[in-house]
């Protein structure tokens, strides 16, 4: 089978898996990359979401639900770090798209070897 190039690659995250995001899991987990299809959904660019954006754009009532999330994360990486194969960890959000709107979430993140 023929590698793909990268483009390949995100065309298929931007339109196979709606909302595709990426962690990193050294310090405190931060937001790496974000899909297109992301943006879209809440209206915004990927330099709206660096930083800080993202959290800013979890619902106010939800924000301890994230961070709950963010916090099996990074457990869950300390696992993998420690010799586990992998681990996964899950939770539900709203989010606020630029119109106001409430956009909710299930955010599935899966932590393998080799990507921490």
């Amino acid at each position: 089978m023929k590698d793909r190039p990268a483009a390949d690659a995100e065309t298929i995250l931007n339109r196979g898996i709606s909302g595709y995001h990426e962690y990193t899991a050294d310090g405190l987990p931060r937001l790496t990359y974000v899909s297109r299809n992301l943006c879209d959904m809440l209206g915004c660019d990927a330099a709206e979401l660096s930083g800080e954006g993202y959290l800013h754009r979890v619902h106010p009532g939800d924000r301890q639900t994230y961070h709950e999330l963010l916090d099996k994360f990074g457990e869950g990486a300390d696992t993998v770090a420690s010799g586990g194969e992998s681990d996964e960890v899950s939770g539900e959000y709203r989010m606020l798209r630029t119109d106001g709107s409430e956009l909710y979430v299930r955010e599935t993140v899966g932590i393998t070897k080799g990507h921490l």
